[in-house]
């Protein structure tokens, strides 16, 4: 019907990407999240079953260890008859935590990949229903963050609560084993556990900053080169290049070096874990011996102990880990979710009809809009345009020619008290939209080729 095309205007841009970390639990998340994982529940429950029994391996292990060297390797003459039966239950077990841990992380792999597969193509596709208001006041490195960063961190969401439950449960695991072999020695042995937990709340506090800055300096990379990618004629045109060149420089920079900060945090924990990991055991070792000597405490307990405090330390170092990583999943959460609730600009008004075979009578009537508040783009337009006639609408740069087109094609919608565009007499705003364009053509002045067309 007519020609025109898409750039008549210039939006303001910039909006501050909110790189901020979530709280490790948030209801409305975890509830939005469920109808994308309930189709994989029964992968989920047999992920769960095959952690409680890998834990549980975990844990038996220096038991087993310490019943070989009391019970049999120490036995005056040695019982190695016995000893065997040991081995062979100790090669079962080894199995039996490979297979689990196989199976745990195999299911909660598919699970996560299908989550991701079902919420990246239900936020694609509620993207696709907003008007071009919404793009003209969203930066595309924003919407790509969500799509692709904020869904990959979701992604991982399912299968870190299922290992963080894990590792509670073999850090709980320990503790009691621990105490059972003996009260005193395994009290003893945890009189650094407040060291550790004043490491980790200091790691933390400067730490989740730098994690912040790395997230927000890979947005603002992302949104400056499909910016440049976007806009690749205009900085041909204006020979750009070096200029961008140098300012996209710096972002790199800002991001490398905010890597850089995060990998100094990270590679500073864990020499400190070490330290109180070795101090723990020196204590085990050195009160250990004691009980040893005086015959309170047999060689193999204390040979257990020293392999449960190595893996003691472990679960925390991990949950530390996986508490940051739980924050972020609950922040790219909100964000996506945040953007699936956004109701479109323009939808269909409740009873619109649908358009009847169009004719061609085109009429403006006092048209007033806007895109930005205040800057009017048309301002009491009114025009006729009779079925069959050609009409040229000329004019400079801004003077509304994309707009008057991309009103009629409903691109955007017009204000109530804004006037009102008719087709054969129809308000455009009263029918359906797609009833309307499907009788429409319009030919841009910019063409887009898409892959694989």
């Amino acid at each position: 019907m007519m020609g025109g095309g898409f750039g008549g205007h210039s939006a303001s841009r910039g909006q501050i990407d909110e790189e901020v970390f979530g709280a490790v639990y948030d209801q409305k998340v975890i509830l939005r999240l469920f109808p994308f994982i309930m189709p994989y529940k029964k992968m989920v429950i047999v992920s769960v079953v095959a952690m409680l029994i890998y834990t549980l391996t975990q844990v038996a292990v220096p038991w087993i260890i310490a019943l070989a060297i009391d019970d049999f390797i120490m036995k005056e003459g040695g019982d190695f008859q016995g000893l065997t039966w040991i081995v062979g239950l100790f090669i079962v077990v080894a199995f039996v935590n490979w297979a689990t841990n196989y199976i745990q992380q195999y299911s909660m792999e598919k699970v996560g990949q299908g989550v991701l597969y079902k919420l990246r193509g239900a936020l694609f596709g509620h993207v696709q229903k907003q008007s071009l208001s919404y793009f003209d006041k969203t930066e595309v490195g924003r919407l790509m963050s969500r799509v692709q960063g904020d869904v990959g961190q979701l992604q991982e969401f399912s299968a870190l609560v299922v290992m963080t439950l894990g590792e509670l449960l073999s850090l709980v695991g320990i503790v009691v084993a621990l105490l059972i072999l003996n009260m005193k020695l395994g009290l003893i042995t945890m009189v650094v556990i407040p060291m550790l937990v004043a490491i980790m709340v200091v790691w933390q506090r400067y730490a989740r900053k730098a994690f912040i800055e790395v997230r927000r300096c890979i947005s603002i990379v992302n949104g400056a080169f499909n910016e440049n990618i976007s806009g690749v004629r205009v900085v041909l045109g204006m020979n750009r290049q070096r200029r961008n060149l140098e300012i996209f420089d710096g972002k790199n920079k800002d991001h490398r070096w905010s890597n850089i900060i995060a990998g100094r945090y990270s590679a500073g924990l864990m020499p400190g874990v070490d330290i109180l990991t070795s101090l723990s055991i020196c204590l085990a070792l050195f009160y250990g011996a004691r009980m040893v000597g005086a015959e309170t405490l047999e060689i193999g307990v204390l040979v257990a102990f020293v392999m449960y405090i190595q893996r003691f330390f472990d679960p925390i170092r991990n949950l530390t880990m996986q508490y940051t990583q739980l924050q972020r999943s609950m922040a790219s959460g909100a964000r996506i979710f945040d953007l699936m609730d956004r109701i479109p600009d323009m939808v269909d008004e409740e009873g619109a009809i649908d358009m009847p075979v169009v004719k061609g009578d085109v009429e403006f009537q006092d048209v007033k809009f806007s895109y930005v508040d205040d800057e009017q783009v048309l301002n009491g337009i009114g025009l006729k345009i009779n079925a069959g006639e050609t009409i040229a609408v000329v004019g400079p740069t801004g003077a509304g020619k994309t707009s008057i087109v991309s009103l009629l094609s409903r691109l955007y919608e017009i204000k109530d008290g804004s006037g009102a565009i008719l087709v054969d007499g129809y308000d455009v705003r009263k029918v359906n939209r797609k009833s309307l364009v499907s009788q429409m053509s319009m030919v841009l002045q910019d063409p887009y080729l898409f892959s694989g067309t």
